[in-house]
């Protein structure tokens, strides 16, 4: 099946259009991952130990599930 150009420029514009939401939700988590670290006062999560590490891990979790829902 051969596509028309009308259905290839509309699939690109969709494929662009997603590419840059992808684009900007990886950011906007790169982000929020290093303010939390900068709350933490570390480089890495890897710094931490045993429940400081258990307990930023589920901080991101948490805070980025509510950021993600406030969109």
């Amino acid at each position: 099946m051969k596509l028309s150009k009308k259905h290839v420029d509309l699939l690109n514009e969709i494929v662009d259009k997603s590419l840059d939401m992808i684009l900007m939700e990886t950011t906007a988590y790169q982000e929020f991952f290093k303010s939390m670290l900068k709350k933490y006062g570390v480089k890495s999560p890897m710094q931490l130990k045993g429940e400081q590490r258990k307990k930023f891990f589920n901080e991101l979790k948490t805070g980025w599930s509510k950021q993600k829902n406030k969109k």
